[in-house]
């Protein structure tokens, strides 16, 4: 028998509890379970459901490079609001070596929020059954607010992994790695894959690593930065993470389709005015949002299988299906399609961001598989095409039927300045990233953007860059005009009693917020309340999430 693992909040295991699992998902790589601990000789209170996750700590079963010894070193180092706890674990030495690992269970996925409908600023289709659930009054506000909090405290919590004291890349991150409380404060799982540079103290591991010499075979599908598609082994691992947050940032404003399996692959016609159609369409499979811009597409790449640019809607319904039909279900597109290899995910990257050149790109040709392939050159595409969901700007104005009039700041709201330097300069943005963020930008210019541009836009355009050395760092993002108070009528709402430290946060550059907009007046300190409109986080999230499927 082990010995007994003491849990952070006074649970202990003395062996393998003996009750009923509910197995979440099963992989390769490792079991997710939901369990329930009760009470016992506790108060009645300290009775929950937990998580387990499993897997062996036998390196001739486990799935290179998932490392659940490396996980729980890692997540026994840090300490976040927005990173999963650990509870405790317990190596059954019997069973394959499997190594326990103990965590708060939490239902809700950012997968299944980027799933609604009702996460949208526009208004979703509905059919005579559907009941509009109030949601046409400010939605705009209600998703942007959403998604600015979200995109906040996952930033949040890489900037803290990323500082320099710790230089923890997670390498998976992807909308079913990003969990939500029903207070909407978002929590970070599946360290499985993470890197931490070795030390000479570092305990040993399954698969251990060294700089230089990494494993590509990290990152999830349409989530994976370019770099790993060419099998490099020397890269920068936390930039693996902002292209990967980009990704899924993304797909805050990528279409919804509506798609159902109960129907056959035959069924095949044009589609209703909210929709275009396609294969993949017709198959009733997830297609990228890029992919939505076509009709079709040959197996090989070419440049004359590209069609035409044409707008996309917000919500995409095949004519053989309707709103509220049985079966029916709605699916977020991904930015990229991941689903047909690497050299198809490069393709679709390739796609919207142009073949890479000596100038987009410095480093391709010196990649390991960047001679395997030869691509046709294409250019690239106005991102904003793309993605129909953006919020508009302003969010509200206050002239409009819709407009909810936000809550004067409340007098406990903390106040957040990120910035070193509080910001009376107005110097330009920093060369190396502002290079970056024009090079994929909507508008390709040499200049900051505007005050009028869109500013998750232009936050998302700063991540997803070909150089990785030019992608904006997690802690200069918080920094980012869309969260700074007063720029938009929707001000940054975080979940209740949420404390961020202002310690552990700090910028890698000399960046103020005035450096995102040029030579303008000063911006006032970020700042965040915990009520918008008489709602908290947590009233927004439970709105859009109570919705009917399909409706």
């Amino acid at each position: 028998m082990d010995t007994q693992t003491q849990l952070a909040q006074g649970l202990r295991f003395y062996q393998m509890p003996e009750v009923h699992y509910d197995v979440i998902e099963e992989g390769p790589a490792s079991t997710v379970a939901r369990t329930w601990i009760p009470a016992s000789g506790d108060p009645p209170e300290h009775a929950r459901w937990i998580v387990v996750k499993s897997a062996t700590t036998q390196r001739k079963f486990a799935r290179e490079p998932h490392d659940i010894v490396k996980e729980l070193q890692v997540l026994s180092l840090v300490t976040h609001e927005n990173i999963i706890d650990v509870l405790g674990s317990y190596h059954d030495r019997v069973d394959l070596g499997a190594l326990n690992i103990y965590m708060p269970y939490i239902p809700i996925s950012l997968s299944e929020l980027l799933a609604s409908p009702w996460f949208s600023p526009h208004p979703p289709p509905q059919n005579n059954h559907t009941s509009s659930r109030g949601g046409a009054v400010g939605e705009p506000a209600r998703f942007t607010l959403l998604a600015k909090s979200i995109a906040y405290q996952v930033l949040n919590a890489l900037a803290y992994l990323h500082h320099p004291s710790r230089r923890i890349a997670h390498r998976d991150i992807k909308p079913d790695n990003i969990l939500l409380t029903k207070e909407g404060c978002v929590k970070l799982i599946d360290f499985g894959v993470a890197y931490q540079p070795p030390s000479s103290a570092s305990p040993p591991t399954l698969f251990p690593e060294k700089e230089g010499h990494l494993y590509f075979e990290v990152s999830t599908r349409g989530y994976r930065p370019p770099e790993l598609l060419f099998s490099s082994r020397s890269y920068d691992p936390q930039a693996l993470d902002l292209w990967s947050f980009g990704a899924t940032f993304a797909e805050f404003f990528t279409p919804l389709r509506l798609i159902s399996d109960d129907l056959s692959s035959g069924s095949s016609s044009n589609c209703s005015s909210h929709s275009c159609d396609d294969e993949d369409t017709r198959r009733g499979q997830r297609t990228s949002s890029a992919d939505s811009r076509r009709t079709s597409e040959t197996t090989t790449p070419t440049t004359s299988s590209r069609d035409v640019p044409k707008q996309i809607k917000p919500f995409l319904i095949p004519k053989y299906l309707r709103v509220g039909y049985p079966g029916a279900q709605w699916t977020r597109e991904t930015l990229f399609n991941g689903d047909r290899g690497e050299i198809g995910l490069a393709w679709s990257i390739f796609k919207v961001f142009g073949t890479p050149t000596a100038e987009s790109w410095p480093e391709f040709e010196d990649l390991p598989g960047s001679k395997s392939v030869v691509f046709n050159d294409v250019p690239a595409v106005s991102l904003a095409t793309l993605l129909p969901n953006l919020p508009p700007r302003p969010v509200l104005s206050s002239t409009s039927p819709q407009y909810l009039a936000p809550p004067a700041p409340l007098a406990s709201s903390p106040t957040r300045t990120l910035s070193p330097a509080t910001s009376s300069s107005s110097s330009t943005f920093p060369q190396t990233c502002l290079t970056g963020a024009s090079s994929q930008s909507v508008a390709s210019s040499s200049s900051p953007p505007s005050p009028s541009a869109s500013q998750p836009l232009d936050l998302l355009s700063r991540f997803l860059v070909y150089p990785s050395s030019k992608r904006l760092k997690a802690a200069d993002a918080l920094l980012h005009p869309w969260f700074v108070s007063g720029l938009d009528e929707v001000g940054l709402v975080l979940p209740v009693g949420y404390r961020p430290s202002e310690r552990e946060v700090e910028c890698s550059q000399d960046v103020s917020p005035n450096d995102y907009i040029g030579n303008g007046p000063p911006l006032p300190q970020i700042k965040f309340s915990y009520e918008w409109g008489g709602k908290s986080l947590g009233d927004c999230l439970s709105e859009v999430l109570t919705s009917a499927p399909g409706s």
